[in-house]
């Protein structure tokens, strides 16, 4: 049983409160272990303190911390309120424990591990060297979040996900065992009715991503050769799928000039073609530099097989584009994943703002900014307000406007939030009808599937609309490996 430096501290606060004498400490080790204190840890001269402190240093050492836990709550004195706090966090744990005997005997599946790893509230960091083996570890390491409330959701979640993927056979008992927490800890049917519903909201949307990530993806890398003192660019390109989620190479890495960046991905998508069966349902992701962000690569062409016709890619496939420039930078990528985790599990329609907001309990939201660039204030109210999970843009962005990329969307971009979207013409009506148009592009559904809404647009009438997409997944296998690193679930 693994405890964090935290749950130690509670812990032996408990016990010097609960057997304050070197007496009573010898007596809890005697009758709860079987062993003698004396024989195992130096008591001399010492103080009842540093005693506990190595008590439960050893205890630890020998796999015997669940057997001092147990020792001391059938010993414990009233007047103990340390070690009541520890009880009422190790009970929890007991409660689930006791319904599922086998919760050891899991602990060589990986599923375990994926399952703790998805119920885990967004950007949440455990404060301690973490690594649960079984299903029994992640329960107790989940009755330590920070507030009582809502690590109860999260542990509710994550035994519901062990219930339906692990546990099959005891997914009624678990479904009473969730019952019985939420009505001793939440008073009110409504209140218990609504975190029900929430969860539900939480496992649908763990399925739906788990989905999403299975789908099959054809990665465009397009880096420019300026720095070498070239012009033209280098384009490599992989797929990755659920057989190969590292990636794929597609060909060999190549240099070529605008003209024949087009050229390229039709070749590629011919590759792509015989590796997969259902073709429609790769998406095409372009990383390319801020430069090229504003390219309509939605509109490069791809021929067709039997009447050579040139259609636009956009419309056979989603395509987002990626800013490559912004994936190097380990800060603003660090809040990309955070934002991102966001955007994955909200199944709801996200709120559309005017401006950032400054108060933390704000639902995710899609955020409007009227002109470009962003002054500084506004680039700073951006980055405070950190449930804006999508910036769209009120004023077109043309697709010769390479060179004032970096003036016109830099600060939105450093800002690191994950999703763009911009018209690359003004539309008829102005830019009332742009509004329209986006307001109902993002108000149709969940943000995270802003990619597939902005294909059956694209498939339904000729549009000239960018989706920026910037996230953690499906990186070239050839980034450094704190690049890898950070973008690892968490």
């Amino acid at each position: 049983m693994y405890l964090s430096s935290g749950q130690k501290e509670l812990l032996r606060k408990g016990l010097v409160e609960a057997f304050p004498s070197l007496d009573s400490l010898k007596q809890l080790v005697m009758d709860g272990l079987g062993l003698r204190i004396e024989e195992n840890i130096a008591v001399e001269n010492r103080t009842h303190e540093s005693i506990v402190f190595d008590l439960i240093k050893f205890t630890e050492g020998e796999g015997l911390t669940y057997d001092l836990i147990i020792a001391a709550s059938d010993k414990m004195s009233k007047g103990s309120r340390a070690l009541r706090a520890f009880l009422r966090r190790y009970n929890l744990w007991r409660s689930v424990v006791e319904r599922l005997p086998d919760l050891f005997d899991v602990a060589t599946q990986g599923g375990v591990r994926q399952i703790y790893q998805r119920a885990v509230p967004p950007g949440w960091k455990y404060s301690g060297k973490l690594a649960p083996a079984s299903a029994a570890d992640c329960i107790w390491t989940l009755t330590d979040l920070p507030t009582e409330r809502s690590g109860i959701k999260y542990l509710l979640l994550f035994v519901r996900m062990l219930g339906q993927e692990l546990y099959q056979q005891r997914e009624g008992e678990l479904r009473a065992w969730e019952d019985k927490v939420l009505e001793r800890r939440f008073r009110g049917h409504e209140r218990r009715t609504r975190l029900k519903r929430e969860l539900d909201r939480m496992v649908e949307a763990d399925r739906t991503v788990r989905a999403r990530d299975k789908q099959p993806t054809s990665l465009f890398r397009v880096e420019s050769l300026k720095s070498e003192g070239k012009s033209g660019f280098r384009m490599a390109s992989w797929l990755f799928t659920s057989r190969d989620p590292k990636g794929r190479p597609l060909g060999e890495m190549c240099e070529l000039d605008m003209a024949g960046l087009p050229e390229r991905l039709a070749e590629t998508r011919e590759l792509v073609a015989d590796q997969v069966t259902d073709l429609d349902q790769v998406r095409f992701e372009f990383l390319v530099p801020i430069e090229l962000l504003c390219r309509e690569v939605d509109q490069w062409p791809v021929r067709e097989q039997l009447s050579n016709d040139k259609t636009p890619v956009g419309f056979y496939h989603q395509v987002v584009v990626r800013c490559w420039n912004r994936l190097k930078l380990r800060t603003v990528l660090s809040e990309i994943c955070r934002r991102h985790d966001e955007i994955v599990v909200c199944t709801s329609i996200c709120s559309l703002i005017t401006e950032p907001r400054l108060d933390e309990s704000v639902p995710l939201a899609a955020c409007w900014l009227p002109t470009l660039p962003v002054s500084e204030e506004q680039y700073r109210n951006l980055i405070r307000d950190r449930h804006i999970g999508c910036i769209l843009l009120a004023c077109p962005i043309s697709s010769d406007e390479g060179n004032l990329m970096r003036e016109k969307l830099g600060r939105v971009l450093q800002a690191g939030i994950p999703l763009i979207v911009w018209c690359r013409t003004q539309p008829d009506g102005g830019e009332p009808a742009l509004r329209r148009t986006l307001t109902e592009l993002v108000a149709q559904g969940a943000l995270a599937e802003l990619p597939r809404r902005l294909w059956q647009l694209r498939r339904s009438s000729p549009c000239h609309i960018t989706l920026l997409y910037d996230h953690p997944n499906n990186l070239p296998p050839d980034m450094p490996e704190v690049i890898h690193y950070l973008c690892s679930p968490r």
